[in-house]
């Protein structure tokens, strides 16, 4: 377990919000890029791992070839090209989400990422989601979701469907509030597909979160990313899509035919809340990270013990807790390890932080040897093995509480006045440099 002495201890609020050009390596099956003929510029192309649907063909060229590095320059050296396919077809409609006709299926397609609308471009409307995501496209049409409208996963593995599933049950009971006899089953989005190609359920820094979301008109609509946590984030985009029409009685989907590719600009997006100073209930955690999850932050930061209490409790060290506040006011180890596994849920990954050597009078309640004194309770007392002892037992059961690569120890404001009150510290510091 990696263990550095200082993770950032408040993290910044960063939305998913990506510069336009990371996104060759996030969510297609895969990425080219070629050099733009006289000028030096490098255009990106989205390589699609199935057709797509949104287009009758009407803004289709064919370019006489369907050697794909032969398109890639055509498309090139053509600023009205937005793309072609695997059929030798060129795209030059303002439209970047369409690309085949209905009479051919399974050509790939490949559309120029500058076709795309970058989240930067102010003046494009916006799509109705938070954070805004990198890449987007968007039309005026609204799609009624049918009566009948399903969330399905693609064949994958048994870990992976039962992942997602709880996933699909949460969305769907968050989104789908209202029952009406007003919606049909033959509306226009018939479904959802959620497609996943890796089977790796590992979450950390560094895990693929990106995914492209297809909204047809009409039909079904598809949802691809790497990983599972690229799925989570765009069920959350999609739960954001979805709107109620009082008046109707029907679900629809704004801005369609719509399509979205997104990946966060930054890995690590997270907030941090202190249970030491004011101790929350499992519940409100549980209720802190869903909240957590809608705005697509990954990162819990649990600032678990400070000076004023020490909740949590500890096999190896069991009279740590008794720093805490109230023997209600605790954090079993069952506790946290619901909470980790609620977080990963949700793609949110959980850093314990022990502030020490500071911030730690609350240890000194159940272990007084490694403070300095009964009246000077902190910084902890550094001349002892006592101190160092203990600080490594808590962290080794801490890293089978917490599962991630990452813990904060803190190291903050430490004040020498104390350890040189103390005749036998100030000894130690003297004889130590």
């Amino acid at each position: 377990m990696t263990m550095p002495s200082l993770v950032l201890a408040i993290s910044m609020a960063l939305a998913m919000t990506a510069l336009p050009f990371l996104l060759e390596t996030a969510i297609a099956d895969e990425s080219v890029a070629s050099e733009h003929a006289g000028t030096g510029d490098s255009y990106h192309y989205m390589r699609f791992p199935q057709k797509d649907a949104l287009c009758d063909g009407s803004h289709l060229e064919q370019a006489g070839t369907s050697d794909e590095a032969e398109l890639r320059a055509l498309c090139d050296r053509d600023a009205t090209c937005r793309g072609f396919n695997g059929r030798g077809q060129l795209k030059r409609d303002t439209r970047a989400v369409c690309m085949r006709d209905d009479t051919e299926d399974g050509a790939v397609l490949f559309t120029k990422t500058s076709a795309l609308k970058s989240s930067a471009v102010k003046a494009f409307p916006e799509i109705p989601v938070v954070p805004l995501p990198s890449l987007y496209d968007l039309n005026e049409k609204n799609s009624v979701l049918s009566a009948n409208f399903s969330i399905t996963v693609a064949p994958t593995t048994a870990d992976v469907d039962a992942f997602l599933q709880l996933a699909i049950e949460r969305y769907y009971a968050l989104v789908v509030t209202h029952r009406s006899s007003s919606m049909s089953p033959l509306s226009d989005l018939t479904g959802l597909v959620i497609t996943v190609t890796s089977q790796d359920l590992d979450l950390g820094l560094g895990t693929d979160e990106s995914y492209q979301l297809v909204v047809p008109q009409s039909g079904v609509v598809h949802l691809m990313a790497t990983t599972v946590y690229g799925a989570l984030r765009g069920l959350e985009t999609v739960s954001q899509l979805v709107r109620y029409d009082l008046n109707s009685g029907m679900y629809h989907i704004v801005n369609t035919p719509l399509q979205v590719h997104d990946s966060p600009r930054f890995a690590h997006r997270g907030v941090l809340l202190d249970t030491s100073r004011h101790y929350h209930s499992i519940i409100v955690l549980k209720q802190f990270l869903d909240s957590m999850s809608h705005a697509k932050f990954n990162v819990f930061h649990w600032h678990i013990v400070d000076s004023q209490s020490f909740p949590l409790q500890l096999h190896t060290l069991p009279a740590l807790v008794k720093g805490a506040y109230t023997p209600q006011e605790i954090y079993t180890p069952e506790d946290v390890t619901d909470v980790v596994q609620y977080a990963k849920l949700r793609g949110i990954r959980v850093i314990p932080e022990y502030d020490t050597p500071g911030h730690a009078a609350s240890w000194c309640v159940g272990h007084p040897e490694i403070c300095p004194s009964a009246s000077c309770l902190q910084p902890l007392n550094p001349a002892t093995n006592k101190t160092f002892e203990l600080i490594s037992t808590l962290l080794q059961e801490s890293t089978q509480l917490f599962t991630d690569d990452y813990v904060h120890l803190g190291g903050d404001e430490v004040n020498e006045k104390c350890w040189k009150s103390v005749p036998a510290i100030a000894a130690w510091l003297k004889e130590n440099n």
